[in-house]
């Protein structure tokens, strides 16, 4: 029995608001770039604000980020890092941010986050 696919965004207009000009991970301006699900939508992730990040999909020199992310070259939690310093003034999406990699990280990534956002 086939499933029809999910569309892979649910939340065009919430993509839209938080889609950067350059990559959040490397820097790049000016290349192609595309939203990426930290953790995905297949995966049981939510399109929220803290779990959307934008990463490069075409560089010159390199394998672009979002390739990288995909293949999980990147380490998950670098990525929480950057959006808990993006978010740190929005306590409700931080709280949703730590409510669900409590679940999904390990214990040592999850104390990491958790001092990254308190500020230790």
């Amino acid at each position: 029995m086939k499933f029809a696919k999910q569309s892979r965004i649910k939340n065009p207009e919430l993509v839209r608001e938080y889609r950067q000009t350059y990559c959040q991970y490397c820097g790049v301006m000016g290349v192609k770039l595309g939203n990426h699900h930290i953790f995905s939508r297949g995966s049981g992730g939510p399109d929220a604000k803290w779990n959307l990040i934008t990463l490069c999909e075409l560089k010159f020199g390199g394998q672009p980020c979002h390739d990288r992310a995909q293949q999980y070259k990147i380490p998950r939690i670098e990525l929480l890092l950057i959006k808990a310093r993006q978010l740190k003034a929005e306590q409700e999406e931080i709280d949703a941010m730590l409510e669900y990699c409590f679940r999904k990280l390990s214990e040592a990534d999850y104390n990491r986050l958790e001092r990254a956002i308190k500020g230790r």
